[in-house]
Protein backbone atom coordinates (compact mmCIF):
# COMPACT_ATOMS: atom_id res chain seq x y z
CA UNK A 1 0.00 0.00 0.00
CA UNK A 2 1.31 3.44 -0.99
CA UNK A 3 0.03 6.19 1.30
CA UNK A 4 0.46 9.74 0.01
CA UNK A 5 0.10 12.68 2.39
CA UNK A 6 -0.46 15.74 0.25
CA UNK A 7 0.36 18.89 2.24
CA UNK A 8 -0.35 22.35 0.92
CA UNK A 9 2.24 25.01 1.68
CA UNK A 10 1.59 27.59 4.38
CA UNK A 11 0.07 30.96 3.67
CA UNK A 12 1.98 33.46 1.52
CA UNK A 13 1.32 37.18 1.24
CA UNK A 14 -0.14 36.57 -2.22
CA UNK A 15 -2.64 34.12 -0.64
CA UNK A 16 -3.71 36.94 1.67
CA UNK A 17 -4.09 39.30 -1.31
CA UNK A 18 -5.88 36.65 -3.44
CA UNK A 19 -3.21 36.89 -6.13
CA UNK A 20 -2.64 34.06 -8.58
CA UNK A 21 0.76 32.59 -7.66
CA UNK A 22 1.35 29.61 -9.89
CA UNK A 23 5.06 29.32 -10.67
CA UNK A 24 5.87 32.68 -9.06
CA UNK A 25 8.24 31.97 -6.18
CA UNK A 26 6.50 33.81 -3.34
CA UNK A 27 7.76 33.18 0.24
CA UNK A 28 5.64 32.26 3.23
CA UNK A 29 4.08 35.04 5.25
CA UNK A 30 4.69 35.15 9.00
CA UNK A 31 1.35 33.39 9.47
CA UNK A 32 2.42 30.76 6.93
CA UNK A 33 5.53 30.01 8.97
CA UNK A 34 3.39 29.71 12.12
CA UNK A 35 1.01 27.34 10.32
CA UNK A 36 3.95 25.10 9.38
CA UNK A 37 5.18 25.11 12.98
CA UNK A 38 1.71 24.08 14.20
CA UNK A 39 1.73 21.33 11.56
CA UNK A 40 5.07 20.14 12.98
CA UNK A 41 3.34 19.15 16.24
CA UNK A 42 0.74 17.18 14.32
CA UNK A 43 3.32 15.32 12.23
CA UNK A 44 5.81 14.65 15.04
CA UNK A 45 4.44 11.14 15.68
CA UNK A 46 4.09 10.18 12.00
CA UNK A 47 6.83 8.20 10.25
CA UNK A 48 7.39 9.00 6.58
CA UNK A 49 9.47 6.78 4.32
CA UNK A 50 10.22 9.74 2.04
CA UNK A 51 9.55 13.47 1.90
CA UNK A 52 9.10 15.36 -1.37
CA UNK A 53 8.50 19.00 -2.13
CA UNK A 54 7.79 21.29 -5.01
CA UNK A 55 10.93 23.23 -5.83
CA UNK A 56 9.18 26.55 -5.06
CA UNK A 57 10.30 28.25 -1.86
CA UNK A 58 6.92 28.35 -0.11
CA UNK A 59 6.58 24.55 -0.31
CA UNK A 60 10.22 23.87 0.58
CA UNK A 61 10.06 26.20 3.60
CA UNK A 62 6.83 24.55 4.82
CA UNK A 63 8.54 21.14 4.62
CA UNK A 64 11.62 22.40 6.47
CA UNK A 65 9.53 23.84 9.30
CA UNK A 66 7.03 20.98 9.53
CA UNK A 67 9.55 18.14 9.34
CA UNK A 68 12.84 19.59 10.64
CA UNK A 69 15.96 17.56 10.05
CA UNK A 70 14.54 15.87 6.94
CA UNK A 71 15.65 17.48 3.70
CA UNK A 72 12.79 17.17 1.19
CA UNK A 73 13.53 15.88 -2.30
CA UNK A 74 12.68 18.88 -4.47
CA UNK A 75 10.90 18.16 -7.73
CA UNK A 76 9.65 20.73 -10.24
CA UNK A 77 6.88 18.38 -11.34
CA UNK A 78 5.17 19.12 -8.00
CA UNK A 79 4.89 22.85 -8.77
CA UNK A 80 1.58 24.67 -8.83
CA UNK A 81 -0.33 25.15 -12.08
CA UNK A 82 1.40 27.74 -14.26
CA UNK A 83 -1.22 30.51 -14.46
CA UNK A 84 0.48 32.34 -17.31
CA UNK A 85 -0.94 35.81 -17.87
CA UNK A 86 -2.83 35.68 -14.55
CA UNK A 87 0.23 35.28 -12.31
CA UNK A 88 0.56 38.14 -9.85
CA UNK A 89 -2.95 39.42 -10.58
CA UNK A 90 -6.10 39.55 -8.50
CA UNK A 91 -9.50 39.43 -10.20
CA UNK A 92 -9.77 43.19 -9.62
CA UNK A 93 -6.56 43.65 -11.64
CA UNK A 94 -7.87 41.76 -14.67
CA UNK A 95 -9.21 43.38 -17.80
CA UNK A 96 -12.67 42.36 -19.08
CA UNK A 97 -10.94 40.20 -21.73
CA UNK A 98 -8.84 38.45 -19.09
CA UNK A 99 -11.91 37.85 -16.92
CA UNK A 100 -13.62 36.24 -19.91
CA UNK A 101 -10.58 34.00 -20.53
CA UNK A 102 -10.57 33.07 -16.84
CA UNK A 103 -14.26 32.14 -17.05
CA UNK A 104 -13.56 29.89 -20.05
CA UNK A 105 -10.66 28.26 -18.21
CA UNK A 106 -12.80 27.56 -15.11
CA UNK A 107 -15.49 25.92 -17.29
CA UNK A 108 -13.04 23.18 -18.32
CA UNK A 109 -9.62 23.66 -16.72
CA UNK A 110 -8.53 20.21 -17.91
CA UNK A 111 -8.87 21.10 -21.59
CA UNK A 112 -8.36 24.88 -21.59
CA UNK A 113 -4.94 26.44 -21.17
CA UNK A 114 -4.29 29.72 -19.48
CA UNK A 115 -2.58 32.09 -21.95
CA UNK A 116 1.12 31.41 -21.44
CA UNK A 117 0.36 28.74 -18.86
CA UNK A 118 -0.97 25.23 -18.34
CA UNK A 119 -4.17 23.22 -18.29
CA UNK A 120 -4.92 20.89 -15.39
CA UNK A 121 -4.33 18.00 -17.80
CA UNK A 122 -0.74 19.24 -18.12
CA UNK A 123 -0.41 19.27 -14.33
CA UNK A 124 -1.97 15.83 -14.03
CA UNK A 125 0.56 14.47 -16.50
CA UNK A 126 3.42 15.91 -14.42
CA UNK A 127 1.99 14.30 -11.26
CA UNK A 128 1.50 10.89 -12.90
CA UNK A 129 5.05 11.02 -14.23
CA UNK A 130 6.37 11.80 -10.73
CA UNK A 131 4.20 9.16 -9.06
CA UNK A 132 5.28 6.47 -11.53
CA UNK A 133 8.79 6.67 -10.05
CA UNK A 134 7.66 5.93 -6.49
CA UNK A 135 7.88 2.57 -4.74
CA UNK A 136 4.61 0.65 -4.56
CA UNK A 137 4.43 0.87 -0.77
CA UNK A 138 5.29 3.23 2.07
CA UNK A 139 4.11 6.54 3.51
CA UNK A 140 5.23 9.66 1.67
CA UNK A 141 4.82 13.34 2.58
CA UNK A 142 4.45 15.70 -0.38
CA UNK A 143 4.67 19.45 0.27
CA UNK A 144 3.03 21.10 -2.70
CA UNK A 145 0.22 23.38 -3.89
CA UNK A 146 -3.57 23.48 -3.98
CA UNK A 147 -3.90 22.89 -7.72
CA UNK A 148 -1.60 19.86 -7.60
CA UNK A 149 -3.55 18.32 -4.71
CA UNK A 150 -6.85 18.92 -6.50
CA UNK A 151 -5.51 17.26 -9.67
CA UNK A 152 -4.44 14.18 -7.72
CA UNK A 153 -7.81 13.99 -5.95
CA UNK A 154 -9.64 14.36 -9.26
CA UNK A 155 -7.64 11.45 -10.70
CA UNK A 156 -8.12 9.31 -7.56
CA UNK A 157 -11.85 9.98 -7.35
CA UNK A 158 -12.44 9.51 -11.07
CA UNK A 159 -13.62 12.94 -12.09
CA UNK A 160 -15.55 15.99 -11.04
CA UNK A 161 -14.78 19.68 -10.77
CA UNK A 162 -11.57 20.01 -8.75
CA UNK A 163 -12.23 23.64 -7.82
CA UNK A 164 -15.22 22.61 -5.70
CA UNK A 165 -12.81 20.99 -3.23
CA UNK A 166 -11.42 23.29 -0.56
CA UNK A 167 -7.67 22.89 0.05
CA UNK A 168 -6.57 25.30 2.79
CA UNK A 169 -3.04 26.47 3.45
CA UNK A 170 -1.03 23.89 5.39
CA UNK A 171 -3.83 21.30 5.23
CA UNK A 172 -3.22 17.57 4.83
CA UNK A 173 -4.99 15.26 2.39
CA UNK A 174 -4.35 11.52 2.39
CA UNK A 175 -4.83 9.10 -0.51
CA UNK A 176 -3.90 5.41 -0.37
CA UNK A 177 -3.03 3.50 -3.54
CA UNK A 178 -3.18 -0.27 -3.70
CA UNK A 179 -4.12 -3.15 -6.00
CA UNK A 180 -7.83 -2.29 -5.75
CA UNK A 181 -7.25 1.35 -6.72
CA UNK A 182 -7.16 4.62 -4.82
CA UNK A 183 -8.84 5.30 -1.49
CA UNK A 184 -9.26 8.90 -0.35
CA UNK A 185 -8.74 8.77 3.42
CA UNK A 186 -9.28 12.46 4.23
CA UNK A 187 -9.26 15.84 2.54
CA UNK A 188 -8.22 19.30 3.79
CA UNK A 189 -7.49 18.41 7.43
CA UNK A 190 -6.58 21.56 9.35
CA UNK A 191 -7.58 20.30 12.82
CA UNK A 192 -4.00 20.79 14.07
CA UNK A 193 -4.39 24.55 13.51
CA UNK A 194 -7.07 24.82 16.23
Amino acid sequence: MLELWWIRHGQSQWNVENRWQGHSDIPLSEEGEQQALRLRRSLSEVHFDAVYSSDLGRAVRTAELALPGIAPRRDGRLREVHFGEFEGLTRADMSPEQLERLKVWFQDPYAARVLGGESLSDVGERIRDWQSELASSGRIAIFTHGGVIRCHLWAAAGGGNPWRVQIDNCSTTCVRHGPAGAEVRWVNDTSFQE
